[in-house]
């Protein structure tokens, strides 16, 4: 993991999430939701998105765990 001085959010998910979303899409979910700080939104979007993932793969979902924490604006 690398972090930069520019990075503004941190998110911790388990692989029920990165089998289905790519690190472009959680940040961009991320994204949408800095304006105003609203972490929670945020990982219950990509909780979501994840899931509707899986369903329509019809396979057994995995768990879905996400937290997001939001550092500072650039």
């Amino acid at each position: 993991m690398n972090v930069a001085v520019s990075d503004i959010a941190v998110v911790i998910a388990t692989d029920g999430v990165w089998r289905f979303l790519t690190p472009e899409k959680v940040g961009s979910i991320v994204m949408m939701h800095m304006l105003n700080y609203l972490a929670e939104a945020a990982a219950n979007e990509i909780v979501k998105v994840a899931a509707q993932r899986w369903t329509k793969w019809g396979v057994k979902m995995d768990d879905i765990t996400v937290v997001v924490i939001y550092l500072g604006r650039e």
